[in-house]
This record gives structure tokens, sequence and C-alpha cells, in this order.
């Protein structure tokens, strides 16, 4: 099998929280491990650090609202030995964190056997060419936005040319999509990277995993089903929290729930250990909501009270779309498997019906 070469953009790092990423922390392992190279260019390094620095910024004003809240609304857990520790939270120190996680970052990548690319051999004329003729990335009139991936882009196709090799690009930005060098690969995310490899890795394993996914299809929908409803109901409470016509509202656990399938791919095999299954599915449930509602009333400023509000209790239907991922146990030698369970239950999209 030959070695594939997987260069990475800032985004998928950024999507993956940088370092703490289930699927960024498996193509890693195969890194480590010798079976790919992972790559990125020094534009990509330097763009990690500056998102990293924008995120430690949004951490802090989160942390300084959760600090308000829970010394205002939350200040009656106060009295219990067990919650003293979040009084208060601990301060952020936007500087001192950047530079931590820089070394981490460091470290993260030469622990991983990431390679970074020095941008100086991109070409400057074609980067140029590009942007007068409008091609992509500076189709979108977001031009000067749009250096950094131009050159990125450009630093990878003359690497490419240099060593006489094809690569995979993978990245969440759309426009590299239309940059079509045959020498690299623009058509796969982080995930379906991880599906090629893993399935190249032992076809007879692959096709072994696959009947042991096929035979355990009702237990996984029993798992959507049944193993999540407390997510559900949480993201149904957030949702109508965040309406502004909406106070108070109290959600019960979600009923009627089914569960529908559409995208599966192998994320992960451990040979003759163990291996994992990404899941895409939608799920529809009944959901009995009460809220105050406040789209029909009117407040007084002068006295700081509502009036004509209304205490509404009604049932909802709602679909979300999540991601899932699907455990399995196996031992090929002895020709056995089994579901194991269900995690990392992220729910993407939620819409009332």
């Amino acid at each position: 099998m030959n070695k594939h070469i997987v260069f990475v953009d800032t985004s998928v790092f950024e999507s993956e929280n940088f370092f703490k990423g289930r699927r960024l922390k498996q193509l890693c392992d195969l890194s480590k491990n010798g079976v790919i190279e992972v790559k990125i260019t020094d534009i990509v390094y330097n763009e990690i650090i500056h998102r990293i620095h924008s995120n430690i910024t949004k951490a802090q004003a989160a942390y300084k609202k959760a600090n308000s809240l829970i010394n205002g609304d939350g200040k009656i857990l106060k009295n219990k030995n067990e919650f003293n520790n979040y009084y208060p939270l601990p301060e952020i120190n936007i500087e001192i964190l950047h530079l931590q996680f820089k070394t981490q970052l460091n470290s993260f990548l030469e622990e991983n056997l990431i390679e970074i690319i020095d941008s100086k051999i991109s070409s400057v004329n074609d980067v140029f060419k590009d942007y007068f003729e409008t091609n992509a990335p500076f189709k979108d009139g977001k031009k000067k936005n749009e250096f950094p991936d131009a050159f990125t882009y450009s630093t990878i196709k003359k690497w490419t040319e240099l060593n006489s090799k094809k690569v995979y690009f993978i990245s969440n930005d759309t426009d590299f999509d239309q940059m079509t060098v045959e020498s690299i690969d623009c058509s796969n995310n982080l995930s379906s990277i991880l599906d090629i490899i893993s399935r190249e890795i032992d076809e007879k394993h692959t096709v072994f995993v696959e009947k042991i996914y096929d035979d355990s299809i009702s237990d996984i929908y029993y798992s959507l089903e049944n193993e999540f409803e407390n997510k559900l109901m949480d993201s149904v409470y957030n949702k109508i929290l965040n309406d502004p016509f909406y106070e108070e509202p109290d959600v019960d656990l979600p009923t009627d729930i089914e569960a529908q399938i559409g995208i599966i791919s192998i994320n992960d095999i451990d040979l003759n250990h163990s291996f994992s299954y990404e899941i895409e599915s939608d799920i529809t449930f009944s959901i009995n909501v009460e809220y105050t509602d406040l789209s029909s009333a009117f407040y007084d400023e002068e006295d700081g009270i509502w009036f004509g509000e209304e205490r509404i209790t009604e049932t909802k239907r709602y679909s979300a779309n999540v991601i899932s991922i699907a455990e399995f146990q196996y031992d090929f030698d002895s020709q056995d498997g089994n579901y194991n369970r269900m995690n990392d239950f992220e729910i993407r999209s939620l819409e009332e019906i």
C-alpha cells in the first residue's frame, strides 16, 4: 500500500478544537505510526496560532459571563462545599494562555511527525495571476482575505512538483474544491480520508467489520432512539431558552423518537481489536414543552413587569441532524465481534417541524 500524504488546513484544526478532536487524533496516530505522512504549510501554522488567540478571547468572554451568572442566579450552591471551587471561576490571562498553547502546538506537531513546509517555494506569479483573473480562491470578492489560502495552495502545488508526489489536501473551506490541480486532491474531508485509509489497511478485516456492522444495525437504531433522550431534551430547552419571547421553559423527555441513518463510514480500525463507524442520522421526535409566551405581552417600564403573558403547554415535533460514533469489539482470528456502544453524540442542527 502506497503511503498517503495528507496536507491539513487551518479550518480542520479549529473544527477539531486544535488538539482534542477525536478524528484529528486518529489522523495523527496514523502519522505517528508511519502509515501516512501529514504536513502543513508555515502559513497554516501561523494561522493556527492566530485562531488559537481568537478562540481564547472568546473563551475569556464566555467565562466572564458564566462567572457573573453562577455568582448571581447560582449563588445558592455556595452553601454546598462540593461547589465552592466554582466560586469564582479562574481568571483567563489571554497572553499567558496563548504562549502555553503555542508551546503545546509545537509539541503536538513534533510528537505526531507533522512536517511544516516552508511557503518560500510557492509561486508569487501564479498567485497574482489568479488574483488579477479572479480565479479561485479570489472569486467571491474577498480578495485580500484569500491570499493566505492562495499561497498555501501554491506551496502545496510546488511541493508536489518538486517531490513528484500526489497528495490529499483537507479543508473545510469550499474554495479549494474549485482549485483543480491533478497532483492535489481536495475532494475529501477529514472523515472521508480516515475512511479511505481504514479501508486500505486490510481489506479482509474491512469486509469482516462491515458484516458486524450490518448484523448490529438494529442495536444501533435502538441506541439512537433511546440512549440520547437527555441530549435531545437539553437541545430543545436551549433552543426555546434563546427565543426572546419564551421565558421560564420546562421541557419533558422526548417521545415517539425515530432515527433514520443517512451516511455511514468506517472511522477507525484497530486491527483484531476494535473499530468504529461515524454515522450521520436524522432523528425526529415529539416533546412536551411549557413556557411563558411573551409574544402578545407588553412590558411596563415604570413597574418593571410584563402584562398579557400567557403560560403555554404544548407538544412540539422536532428533527435533529446528528453525528455519532458506533464502537465495536472484534477478534478476526476467532471470527467474532459485537456492537459495544454509541458515543460522541453531536447535534448539528435542530429544527421544529
